[in-house]
């Protein structure tokens, strides 16, 4: 046997798989004999043994006592899982009903981020999280200006894909409505394309370049930008109450302080937005979330992109022990989903 987890040989990995397998599905241990007993095994129940050892000995597995069957610890999950586990898509049948609940909400007026947290509650059987792009970070199609009085202004913020603002703000000095949707006009023909923090930093630049006329004007816009921008990324949490029908989670203290996490939100905000700029998705196992209260837990995290930009991420959270090769592509499949909704254009909006 390798002294190392990355040199495990064919013998060992299949092992190991059978072991995580069983225990993913059943949360039993696993002897050599059963083992040794499952269909088209070539391994005698002494040769398993001594694989059984040596995966212990490497910190894969662990037992209860000498003479129990074996279990995983989290390194022997998480190399199963990075190593040895290929997740298949998911099957025709399940991602049709996963859009078309995801389409059902939204045609009844529901926030895509809400919607998606929802929808893989509701498949995954355990709690989903939806972050949402940081405003900042919001796409401009359009700015239109509607003269409510000599000297206020109404501007109507049209956002990809869709979103709009209406926002109220006064001049020092009264515009003619022509004027204003000329400057409307141009403004929507300089930003559109561009996230509301480049947008706010290229108003600053313009004001000390405006003219008297403009002044008043880029001014409030520059000030309504800036409102807009100062804002964290959003979290939608849904299904968290699912956790307490896993009984791996379920001690009333473990419960309470998972729900607390839930509800202050700055962990999780911070955590995904680690795997966001990770690029690509991410399992943490217990503690090596860094968050103490998620020992026991499994999260499965994938980043979605709008305009080619990594801006939000979907993922889960349930017991160690939950069901990944149904998990992972439910997963995969609502990011993909959200990210045709928020990208316009693409030819699967949920």
């Amino acid at each position: 046997m390798p002294k190392t987890t990355s040199e495990l040989d064919l013998r060992a990995s299949l092992i190991l798989k059978l072991v995580v397998e069983r225990f993913l599905v059943a949360g039993d241990a696993v002897g050599s004999r059963t083992l040794a007993e499952l269909p088209g095994m070539r391994m005698s129940p002494a040769t398993i043994r001594s694989v059984l050892a040596d995966l212990e000995s490497a910190g894969l597995l662990d037992s209860a006592h000498t003479s129990a069957g074996r279990m995983p610890t989290p390194e022997g999950l998480r190399v199963f899982l990075e190593r040895i586990f290929v997740p298949a898509p998911l099957d025709t049948e399940a991602e049709l009903a996963l859009h078309r609940q995801l389409q059902d909400a939204l045609r009844r007026g529901g926030e895509a981020g809400k919607v998606a947290a929802q929808t893989l509650a509701d498949f995954s059987q355990v709690a989903a999280i939806v972050t949402l792009p940081s405003r900042r970070r919001r796409i401009l199609r359009q700015i239109e200006f509607i003269r409510l009085r000599p000297n206020r202004v109404l501007s109507v913020l049209v956002f990809e894909p869709g979103e709009v603002e209406n926002r109220i703000f006064d001049l020092d000095q009264d515009i003619s409505l022509g004027r204003l949707q000329d400057i409307a006009r141009q403004l929507s023909e300089r930003f559109a394309g561009l996230p509301l923090e480049a947008i706010h930093q290229r108003l600053q630049q313009d004001l000390r370049q405006a003219r008297q006329e403009l002044h008043s004007t880029l001014h409030g816009v520059a000030a309504l930008f800036g409102e807009l921008s100062d804002s964290a990324p959003q979290l939608r949490v849904a299904g968290s109450r699912k956790l307490v029908e896993h009984e791996e989670l379920a001690s009333p203290d473990k419960l309470r302080r998972l729900f607390a996490m839930f509800d202050e939100q700055s962990q999780w905000l911070s955590l995904f937005e680690h795997c966001m700029r990770a690029g690509d998705m991410r399992i943490f196992l217990g503690k090596d979330s860094g968050v103490d209260v998620l020992s026991g837990c499994g999260i499965v995290t994938v980043p979605y992109a709008v305009n080619g930009q990594q801006v939000g991420v979907v993922g889960v959270v349930g017991p160690m022990r939950m069901n990944y090769s149904t998990t992972i592509p439910l997963v995969r499949a609502t990011a993909e989903a959200l990210a045709a909704h928020l990208n316009p254009g693409q030819s699967r909006p949920i």
